[in-house]
């Protein structure tokens, strides 16, 4: 009784808080989530069965959180210094120069924000460039310092009011989508295992923006090291990669040798290669996830949802600018509504919603580096395999990160 009594207490008190702080009621399905209680078993992290990821496209900390209380944003009590002696939400025109840009909101209501352009966002090149944190504008344009507020991405908000944001999520390495989601899918873009080509810090694929498997380019032969998805498999965890026709390049374990010309009988393929029932070329460009979404909720009715699931969106899904934050929203919205219309699956489930890199937009605080040599300090660890060409390879900036669940 005391547990129940005191999961009661805490569910009302997140819904009073959150809706306080939103100055209006929880969107329903956020209300339905937090309504189910963890199931408890041995009362530790291991009474999680189920962890949904789902990883979305280039988006900063700053640029989506910046503005929220209670955070690491733009109310930073203790922001980096520059070199001329202001804080970092100054940022120079040039490198030293009097001129400065400052953070500034996206109106979402009167402009075209939502479906503003992607900024550079190539590997970082030269350390000494961001040595200072001060090459923003200089290296991205003035709409780098851009950023959203609550009226503008407000189910995100509502999730981060009722459960869990994390101010302090780094990319991978700074740098663009395919090296950070090798780390999604493997844990390294193989540096650390001695795979040091430009694979490591640059986009480098086949151009096969879709699941289809028949439209892998042969002279693309992939890489070599295990994923996470094949260590799963050996352990026997299950997992799968949910998707659509239209993945746009973001499942990158097709990239992997193992993962590349499968029979379509073998475990691999349709755990990891196959894609949602409806969706086809012919739709792919209409669609708004609702195949993958149905797909999704065919295992979580059926009791058949793995220990580990992937979920890739659709290009039109995916948040990566010009794609919109609100469709971002939406297809977030019904993933967890699958999860809390069926409670004996969610009380026992993590779902996360994070981003592979920031594409080119601000965020104010600076990554922590690897000391690779003596200038970057001294390490107490092995810095083997975390520099390229003697610039370290991550972190990458904070990206958003939000962790929904009973527990």
């Amino acid at each position: 009784m005391v547990d129940k009594s005191r999961r009661r207490f805490l569910t009302k008190s997140a819904l009073a808080a959150a809706t306080l702080a939103a100055g209006q009621a929880l969107p329903p399905v956020i209300r339905k989530a937090l309504a189910v209680a963890p199931t408890r078993v041995k009362g530790t992290i291991e009474d999680v069965q189920h962890v949904v990821i789902f990883m979305q496209e280039n988006r900063s900390f700053d640029h989506y959180f910046g503005s929220m209380r209670g955070v690491r944003g733009f109310g930073d009590p203790r922001p980096l210094g520059l070199p001329d002696g202001k804080p970092v939400w100054y940022q120079p025109v040039t490198p030293g120069s009097p001129d400065y840009v400052l953070p500034f909101h996206l109106n979402s209501a009167d402009t075209s924000a939502q479906t503003m352009k992607d900024l550079n966002h190539d590997w970082k090149g030269s350390h000494q460039t961001w040595a200072n944190h001060d090459a923003w504008v200089s290296q991205k344009t003035a709409m780098t310092m851009g950023y959203f507020q609550r009226e503008d991405i407000p189910f995100y908000y509502a999730l981060a009011d009722a459960f869990t944001v994390c101010d302090g999520y780094h990319a991978s390495l700074f740098g663009p989508t395919d090296p950070n989601r090798m780390f999604l899918f493997t844990g390294t873009s193989g540096l650390s295992v001695s795979e040091t080509g430009k694979q490591a810090i640059a986009n480098m694929h086949d151009d096969n923006n879709t699941a289809d498997m028949a439209r892998d380019h042969n002279q693309f032969k992939g890489y070599p090291w295990t994923t996470y998805a094949q260590r799963l498999q050996k352990a026997g965890v299950s997992w799968k990669v949910y998707q659509e026709y239209d993945n746009y390049g973001d499942n990158t374990i097709q990239l992997f040798t193992a993962f590349r010309d499968l029979k379509r009988d073998s475990e691999l393929y349709r755990r990891g290669r196959t894609w949602a029932s409806g969706s086809t070329a012919a739709n792919a460009r209409a669609s708004r996830g609702q195949h993958l979404v149905a797909a999704f909720e065919k295992d979580v009715r059926g009791g058949t949802l793995p220990q580990v699931s992937w979920i890739v969106a659709p290009y039109i899904m995916s948040e990566h600018p010009e794609a919109t934050p609100a469709y971002g929203e939406s297809l977030s919205a019904r993933l967890l509504n699958v999860l809390a219309e069926n409670p004996t699956v969610w009380s026992k489930t993590v779902f996360l919603i994070n981003y592979d890199e920031n594409d080119g937009f601000f965020d104010h605080v600076p990554p922590a580096l690897p000391a690779i040599d003596p200038a970057l300090g001294k390490s107490t660890v092995e810095t083997t395999g975390e520099d390229y060409h003697g610039v370290p390879v991550g972190f990458g900036l904070r990206v958003p990160m939000l962790v929904v669940s009973p527990w």
